[in-house]
């Protein structure tokens, strides 16, 4: 499975994408906490102070990281609650759930992610090869 991250201003811009490899992970629920957990790690570092994360993993968005349990002791719960705990300390980050059209960009780079071997960053543009969808 492969993370992609892309990481949009709210004029639809994109500011940085990402996209990486992840061979140990098998699940599809997992692979999606991956992302969301690297898209924050990546705002973090960036600095971001507003910032709405999308995505079409309803099961990751809605039923987890939104919930109000605390008491997840299933195979996902370590990573869920880091992200959660990540939410609750910035007041202006939040988790939205998209339907998976809104998310092409996203399905390309992680096609690209499953053809290399590291990560690959880009900042503004992305990959020549997706740039068409970027500039929707």
């Amino acid at each position: 499975m492969g993370v992609r991250i892309v990481v949009r201003d709210n004029n639809g811009d994109v500011l940085d994408s990402l996209c990486a490899p992840r061979n140990y992970v098998t699940s599809p629920i997992l692979a999606e906490c991956n992302a969301l957990w690297k898209a924050m790690e990546m705002c973090i570092e960036l600095g971001f102070r507003e910032v709405i994360f999308e995505g079409d993993a309803k099961a990751v968005l809605i039923e987890a990281v939104k919930s109000e349990d605390d008491d997840d002791d299933s195979w996902r719960g370590q990573i869920i609650e880091d992200i959660k705990q990540i939410i609750r300390t910035r007041a202006h980050w939040s988790v939205a759930f998209i339907h998976r059209e809104g998310k092409e960009v996203a399905h390309q780079l992680a096609k690209i992610a499953l053809q290399n071997e590291g990560e690959l960053y880009w900042m503004e543009n992305g990959p020549r090869n997706i740039y068409h969808l970027i500039v929707k």
